[in-house]
C-alpha cells in the first residue's frame, strides 16, 4: 500500500470514529426508572383507574416506559362490568400519569358457540347444583371463601404476590372495604399471619375484621 492510499485509508478510519463518537454522545443509554418513582407510578395508575370506574385484578408490568417523554410504564388487568380489561399506563414526574378511555383494552372472551349446547348437554345438573349450595359461601377449588371487613390505620393497604412483605405489590385494597378471603391462613414465625383474597394475592391478617370465619 503506498503513502497516498494509506493516508486515505486513515481518514476514513478517523471519520468513522468522529461519528460513531457522535451518536453515543446524541444518544445516551437509557436508565433503569428508579423503583420509588415506578411505585408512585403505580399507585397513580391504579387510583386513577378506580376513579374511572375499575377494580385492579392484577399488576401485569411496571417498570421502564418504551414511550418517549415518560419515565415509567405500568401494565394493569382490570375488571369493569364484569369484563376484563388491559390498561397501559404512562407516568412522568411532572405531568403524572396519564392514560384515556381508549387506552382499556377489553380482554374478555366473546360467547362461546358452545355454550347453546348447555340445555341439552347439563343445564338440569347446574340448575341441581346451584339451588343446594350454602348462600353464606363459596366453594372454588377446594377452598371456601368467606366475607370479611378490611380494618387497617393504612390507607390504602398493600396486597401482595406471596405472603411475605418482600414479595411484589399486586394491588390495593382500603379500609373499610368489603373483600372475601380464603380458607387458607398462613403463618410465618417472626412475620405474622396471612390471608388469601378471594381475587388473589395476600394481606396481613391484622387488617381484616370480623367476620373474618363463620
Amino acid at each position: 500500500m503506498n503513502q497516498l492510499s494509506l493516508n486515505r485509508w486513515s481518514a476514513k478510519v478517523a471519520t468513522a470514529v468522529i461519528f460513531a463518537s457522535s451518536l453515543s454522545v446524541m444518544h445516551p443509554p437509557a436508565q433503569a426508572a428508579d423503583p420509588a418513582v415506578v411505585r408512585t407510578a403505580e399507585t397513580s395508575c391504579v387510583e386513577q383507574a378506580q376513579q374511572k370506574g375499575f377494580e385492579l385484578k392484577k399488576v401485569v408490568y411496571a417498570g421502564d416506559s418504551d414511550k418517549g417523554g415518560k419515565d415509567v410504564k405500568i401494565v394493569l388487568n382490570l375488571l369493569k362490568d364484569g369484563g376484563l380489561f388491559k390498561l397501559t399506563c404512562y407516568y412522568d414526574q411532572v405531568s403524572g400519569a396519564s392514560f384515556g378511555d381508549e387506552d382499556a383494552v377489553s380482554l374478555t372472551t366473546k360467547f362461546p358457540w358452545w355454550w347453546l349446547l348447555l340445555p341439552i348437554l347439563g343445564l338440569p345438573a347446574l340448575l341441581a347444583w346451584a339451588k343446594g349450595r350454602d348462600t353464606d359461601e363459596v366453594v372454588h377449588h377446594h377452598h371456601r371463601y368467606y366475607d370479611a371487613i378490611v380494618r387497617g390505620s393504612e390507607d390504602p393497604i398493600s396486597v401482595y404476590a406471596e405472603p411475605n412483605l418482600a414479595s411484589k405489590v399486586i394491588g390495593y385494597v382500603h379500609n373499610g372495604e368489603a373483600v372475601k378471603i380464603t380458607d387458607k391462613d398462613v403463618y410465618h414465625a417472626g412475620v405474622g399471619d396471612w390471608v388469601e383474597l378471594a381475587t388473589g394475592g395476600w394481606i396481613p391478617k391484622q387488617y381484616v375484621g370480623a367476620p373474618a370465619r363463620v
